[in-house]
């Protein structure tokens, strides 16, 4: 079995927060969450593990993985990853479970007093490429009459500063986010649930990742 592009590019994603990841047996969906447990995403991949992996460090599996030729994961025992090509054949440990951060529950979204709207990959995109060097803070902001996205940096509000026009609306909020916690979003487009309990889920087009992020406490919302 080889690890597809898009695999491991949520891996990569998912390494910039947290660098633990456990795999269920017989599972093809990979659950990571940040060390504060503030982020919690879950995605559909195209492989299937017949037994449970442990990886404690992400980036330095991808790193190795990428640097042979055409690897196979041919086995996964207790304790290995067992890889090959025409060339080398590998024993990759794993780690020990009860030392990393990794899920212990799953998350419910509130259905009540909550927001959608749609966030294009252009404009993910834009968030990863540019706010990566200078800005750490996001906010979805809803006036009554417009919603959009702004890019900034609340210590340095001098700074560079970037807003997207997002449509029209009448609702009024302002859902505030660290540019950190949406670095697992893979770049495709999102339907995005925003809810007044402080809580987020960023859903791909194709349903088969789902992002749960906590809003930042001085997120603003209309008293009910």
């Amino acid at each position: 079995m080889k690890l597809s592009a898009r695999t491991l590019q949520i891996l990569d994603n998912y390494s910039k927060v947290n660098s633990d990841l456990l795999i269920h047996k017989d599972s093809d969906e990979l659950h990571s969450i940040t060390v504060m447990r503030n982020v919690y995403s879950i995605a559909s991949i195209d492989e299937k593990f017949e037994n449970e992996v442990r990886l404690p460090n992400i980036k330095e599996f991808i790193k190795f993985y990428k640097q042979f030729n055409e690897l196979d994961i041919t086995k996964i025992d207790s304790d290995f990853i067992h890889l090959k090509n025409e060339d080398v054949e590998v024993k990759y440990p794993m780690g020990d479970k009860n030392l990393m951060c990794v899920p212990t529950r799953s998350v419910e979204m509130p259905t009540d007093e909550i927001y959608k709207i749609k966030l294009s990959k252009t404009i993910l995109h834009c968030l990863m490429k540019i706010g990566q060097n200078y800005i750490s803070d996001v906010s979805i902001e809803a006036n009554g009459q417009t919603l959009t996205l702004k890019l900034f940096d609340k210590k340095n509000p001098k700074d560079l500063g970037l807003i997207f026009n997002l449509g029209k609306t009448k609702d009024e909020y302002n859902a505030l986010f660290k540019l950190l916690n949406l670095r697992l979003l893979y770049p495709t487009d999102y339907d995005v649930t925003i809810s007044s309990k402080y809580l987020s889920e960023f859903k791909s087009d194709d349903e088969n990742i789902t992002t749960y992020i906590a809003l930042e406490p001085d997120s603003k919302f209309p008293i009910q």
